[in-house]
């Protein structure tokens, strides 16, 4: 029956799409898999350290990356087939450069403010050893998308299945052999990516040459740097509300709150997953249709891939609640609550991409810091209104608010500047039916024959309205 959901993605398209959302959830199946052992050796108080050295780390890529995989996702098919190394090569080092003196410069102001940032413990060499393993890892980003751009699935694979196993061997050998418990966590992150990194330049030096490239470079910057100024409120936005809530919850329940995300972070996965086939497929068809019929093609695709992240939602707030019971830790049993909710709140994060692909066609690549501009303003508004007096639930609301506002606004400017026709009613019953559920879930707490059933019905009225939108179209 998902032949259905995926119909029109035929040939190598559909290979790549599965290929890139089995690779995806590799890495975060190593991650699953470490759970039951690291809930063992971790505390929830530890999770919230965690949580908090991975809120600073996730500018490491985004300062220091220059957006340039953007670049090279825009640009790359543009390229003479003769230049296409040469050129890769030129992005490649100036991103890793940019990364490494940006992100050591980076971790030593954070050594310096820490103190006026938190002031619930110290800049410990644990914080250093956490903020290192982030800067290395973030170097991957860059040959990630080299490897997907040059449509390499094998590849791709293989390099999530190798970081797959570092994660597993170093995290069991640091955290659980070694009883090193929240330095091992960090540890483990270190040597993954000192040896990802190792694997990384072999991979590189194959679908690249390394060089300097004065005009690609400037005409990459050109089109990246001004994404730079939205990626980074961007972030700001995605952290500055968890930013606030620590200093109103105890780490304790601001670290079961980071691992509630943990979960839904799944469906970012699946998302990042698809993204990846899906930005050189509706390029290629702004290439090659006219923009009345490329339009319509991408409509339909975007319809397609949004139906995707609606079940892969589902899937994940039905089935959280029985990994947790499995695993058996009371302390954990907290984020059965939570996900549900958040669950229902972050898909329209998620789709965001699919409604605002307009603009990334258009080239207006600018408009993003606005927008994202505008969207910071609101949610440190929100956080500052609801997250003092209602805390964890105060974020939820918060986030709700925001992503439904960014949606609609970015979906508004996206038809603008390039008239895509999004099936917006059938998306809006969609979601309609997927909240209620996951709202049900979380005050009614179905039983598993109840799930099972639930996911049918809605993977069944999935396939339904994929099919009566392929015969409209």
């Amino acid at each position: 029956m998902l032949s259905f959901v995926l119909e029109k993605i035929k040939g190598k398209s559909f290979e790549e799409l599965i290929v890139y959302i089995f690779s995806t959830f590799i890495v975060n199946f190593g991650n699953f898999f470490l759970i039951p052992f690291y809930w063992k050796k971790l505390t929830p108080t530890d999770y919230g350290i965690i949580a908090i050295v991975e809120m600073m780390g996730v500018f490491f890529p985004i300062l220091g990356g220059l957006s340039l995989s953007s670049a090279i996702t825009r640009f790359y098919y543009e390229w003479p087939n003769e230049e296409k190394k040469e050129n890769t090569g030129s992005l490649w080092i100036l991103n890793w450069f940019s990364i490494i003196s940006i992100g050591v410069i980076f971790i030593f102001i954070i050594k310096l403010i820490f103190p006026f940032l938190f002031n619930r413990f110290e800049f410990s060499n644990m914080i250093f050893l956490g903020l290192v393993g982030m800067l290395l890892n973030s170097l991957g980003e860059f040959v990630f998308m080299t490897i997907r751009i040059n449509r390499q699935p094998k590849i791709y694979f293989i390099f999530n299945l190798m970081k797959f196993l570092l994660n597993i061997g170093f995290g069991l050998y640091f955290v659980v052999f070694l009883n090193q418990k929240l330095r091992g966590y960090f540890l483990a992150s270190v040597f993954t990516g000192l040896f990802f990194s190792v694997a990384c330049i072999l991979i590189m030096l194959k679908l690249s040459k390394p060089c300097i490239r004065s005009k690609v470079i400037k005409k990459s910057l050109d089109f990246s740097l001004p994404i730079v100024p939205s990626n980074i409120m961007g972030t700001l936005y995605s952290m500055i509300d968890k930013y606030i809530l620590q200093n109103y919850v105890s780490l304790e329940l601001f670290g079961i709150y980071s691992l509630s995300l943990k979960f839904v972070n799944l469906i970012g996965s699946l998302h990042n997953a698809i993204k990846l086939s899906y930005a050189p497929r509706i390029m290629k068809i702004d290439s090659k249709f006219k923009r009345e019929m490329a339009s319509k093609k991408i409509a339909q695709i975007n319809f397609q891939y949004i139906m995707l992240i609606f079940l892969g939602g589902l899937f994940v707030s039905l089935f959280t609640e029985k990994v947790v019971f499995l695993i058996g830790n009371e302390k954990y049993f907290p984020v059965i609550k939570y996900v549900p909710v958040l669950v229902a709140v972050f898909v329209l994060k998620y789709i965001y991409a699919y409604f605002a692909s307009g603009i990334i066609l258009s080239k207006k690549t600018k408009v993003f810091w606005k927008l994202t501009g505008v969207n910071l303003i609101l949610l440190v508004i929100l956080s500052f209104l609801l997250i003092p007096k209602y805390q964890l639930n105060g974020i939820i609301m918060s986030k709700f608010i925001l992503f439904l506002f960014n949606l609609i606004l970015s979906s508004y400017v996206s038809f603008k500047l390039y008239k895509i026709h999004n099936k917006i009613f059938l998306i809006s019953i969609m979601y309609f039916v997927l909240a209620s559920i996951l709202f049900g879930s979380h005050f009614i707490n179905f039983n598993f024959y109840i799930d099972i059933v639930l996911f049918l019905l809605y993977f069944l009225l999935t396939i339904y309205f994929i099919k009566s939108s392929m015969k409209k179209s």
